[in-house]
């Protein structure tokens, strides 16, 4: 981690050029105590980050953050926040942070910026473009019309044929303030779209959607270790192999790298859900990666040119 020295958070939420959180959430997931070696423990700047989202959110009558002071791409702040709010909460399920905030606050808090968006708000609206049969939540930029040519405003504004069916637009500019038009206005705040405003509401809706219809991937041991229950890549390997567990919840699961006249050439301890296997020394050719637990072991082709 010593190239993150003196790397500080951010706090301002998920957008294309923010992804602070995300970054956290691995190296908190690889390391609970790294630090940015000037005694700023990234768990802790994850944290903080969280703590504001939701202040933020207290702070408005509806529950909804970022139409304080903000009043550009609200929607996209907002459900950026949720995604981070997702991140902490995973780690605190897992038992690798004990956060400072209630999880289920930070829960309450994603499901509030999700019914907002999909419409239990103050417009009784979603901002999903084309979700209500008026079609009058538009998104701005000509190119989400279907159009190469610049045509004026007032025919911008009446157009029926949109693309982005589905993308989440702007949000409002503040407290129950929406102008509702693709051209003039506020209509660059309010209802700009893009994949910056889409990813973080998907992000966010899938941690509700993963406790309300959980899957068995992933987790628990099952009864016999097989091909799908680790990925071992890359197939075609030059400097290392890293073997990553998905399924496999048991102890002691080792890998052995195996020429093809049985040789163990290289041997490691599985300890972790993802380890790296050294591999700048071993010669060039055809080997078995094989796998164990103890009980049952499968095997993978490799290839060092």
């Amino acid at each position: 981690l010593g190239y993150l020295q003196g790397k500080w958070e951010s706090n301002y939420p998920l957008a294309w050029d923010t992804m602070a959180d995300f970054a956290y959430y691995y190296i908190v997931k690889d390391d609970e105590g790294a630090n940015n070696g000037q005694g700023g423990y990234f768990r802790d700047h994850m944290d903080k980050n969280v703590t504001k989202h939701l202040a933020n959110g207290s702070a408005d009558r509806n529950g909804f953050p970022y139409v304080q002071g903000q009043m550009w791409g609200t929607n996209k702040l907002a459900c950026g926040a949720a995604a981070a709010s997702s991140l902490l909460v995973k780690l605190a399920e897992d038992e690798v942070v004990s956060p400072s905030v209630n999880t289920r606050n930070a829960k309450n808090f994603i499901t509030r910026v999700v019914d907002y968006v999909l419409g239990v708000n103050e417009f009784n609206h979603p901002f999903l473009h084309g979700f209500k049969g008026d079609m009058t939540f538009r998104i701005h930029h000509r190119n989400a019309m279907g159009r190469d040519d610049n045509p004026p405003t007032d025919e911008k504004n009446r157009s029926d044929f949109m693309f982005a069916s589905g993308g989440v637009i702007g949000g409002p500019s503040g407290t129950g303030q929406f102008s509702n038009i693709i051209e003039g206005g506020a209509s660059y705040t309010e209802t700009e779209g893009g994949c910056d405003y889409n990813a973080p509401f998907v992000f966010a809706m899938a941690r509700m959607m993963a406790e309300k219809d959980p899957s068995s991937f992933g987790t628990g041991t099952p009864a016999v270790l097989t091909d799908h229950s680790y990925m071992v890549y890359p197939t075609d390997f030059s400097d290392y192999v890293v073997i990553d567990l998905i399924s496999y919840g048991g102890a002691n699961v080792t890998a052995d790298l195996i020429t093809l006249d049985g040789r163990v050439v290289k041997h490691i301890d599985v300890k972790n859900v993802r380890e790296v296997m050294e591999t700048g020394d071993v010669a060039s050719g055809v080997y078995l990666m094989r796998v164990c637990n103890g009980e049952q072991s499968v095997g993978y082709k490799l290839i060092k040119r």
